[in-house]
């Protein structure tokens, strides 16, 4: 699939974002790893963030009305509210990017734009196409990274319903097109056990 990177291929990615863009690293590297929608990372808090726990809470959003970037205090399914286990080797790197950012507060954004306010779609969309087009990959959104990790939960085996409550589907129908990636994987498996007869 040319739209899944492999976690070595994700850090070219990040490594090939633009000095100017280095902001957008971290929200970047929270959808890839977490498989977060763009405006659920956008709508992250301080709060959010327990790093104790090694947990991302999905609990708002950011999405654009009349124009305006705007804060939802929902999600945009019921299943979109969530808790999302952070995987342990970005809770360190987390905890160094925290104590660098000013101190907003619990309610603060953890990804504001310059002027305070939510970052906007645009923006983050843009510094990704920065870093695939530097890599070479051109056709890579933000929401490949999103598709990346569900592509890369559901190879290490999750099932339908832990692929639903990490990705906030409320349907099994998302779920059943990850699935069968892992299927894809399996047969894969399986010709390379054959090559060892």
């Amino acid at each position: 699939d040319d739209e899944v990177m492999t976690p070595k291929e994700f850090a070219a990615y990040i490594d090939a974002l633009p000095e100017r863009l280095s902001r957008f690293a971290m929200p970047l590297t929270l959808a890839y790893w977490l498989g977060l929608r763009s405006g659920e990372v956008r709508g992250l808090r301080r709060m959010d963030l327990d790093l104790e726990a090694g947990e991302v809470h999905v609990r708002q959003q950011v999405v654009k009305l009349g124009g305006k970037n705007v804060v939802l205090r929902d999600t945009k399914t019921d299943a979109g509210t969530r808790v999302v286990a952070l995987p342990p080797h970005l809770i360190p790197i987390l905890q160094d990017w925290l104590t660098k950012q000013p101190v907003t507060g619990r309610e603060g954004l953890l990804f504001p734009s310059p002027t305070g306010g939510p970052m906007s779609g645009e923006s983050l969309r843009n510094a990704g196409k920065a870093a695939a087009a530097a890599i070479g990959r051109p056709n890579l959104r933000v929401h490949s990274l999103r598709h990346s990790s569900a592509t890369l939960i559901a190879q290490l085996g999750a099932t339908d319903s832990e692929l639903m409550g990490r990705f906030g589907w409320s349907s099994p129908v998302m779920a059943k097109r990850y699935s069968h990636a892992t299927k894809e994987r399996d047969r894969a498996l399986a010709a390379k056990l054959s090559e060892l007869a």
